[in-house]
């Protein structure tokens, strides 16, 4: 699972960057272990004040799908948006929340969101 861009930027060395109190759409795509599409997930900022927002999968993303090997990977792609009065400035950690065999998992993106 990986968020892979923030209001369309990539990030460097690990750290995303983001205007504070405003939204935030994050990108990526998600999926279980036995890479399968994870379907719904909760996107979880960890800050001063944690943040929660849910999201799915069903956004094409081909070249998860090439690169794993995975036809099942093509529609893993996510897009979900924090709304503006959800982030003040702080740093946050980023975790994807998912169910696997009924079981809640969280896979930590091991990046971070700067909002300034």
């Amino acid at each position: 699972m990986q968020p892979a861009a923030i209001n369309g930027a990539v990030a460097i060395d690990g750290r995303f960057e983001a205007p504070a109190n405003q939204p935030a759409v994050f990108e990526g795509w998600a999926s279980t272990p036995n890479l399968e599409p994870a379907k719904t997930f909760t996107l979880v900022l960890d800050g001063q004040s944690d943040f929660a927002v849910t999201g799915s999968t069903g956004i094409p993303r081909e070249d998860v799908a090439k690169a794993y090997s995975k036809p099942a990977l093509a529609n893993a792609g996510f897009r979900v948006e924090v709304p503006a009065l959800a982030l003040p400035a702080g740093d946050y950690g980023i975790t994807l929340v998912y169910e696997d065999n009924g079981q809640p998992v969280a896979c930590s993106a091991r990046l971070t969101l700067t909002a300034r």
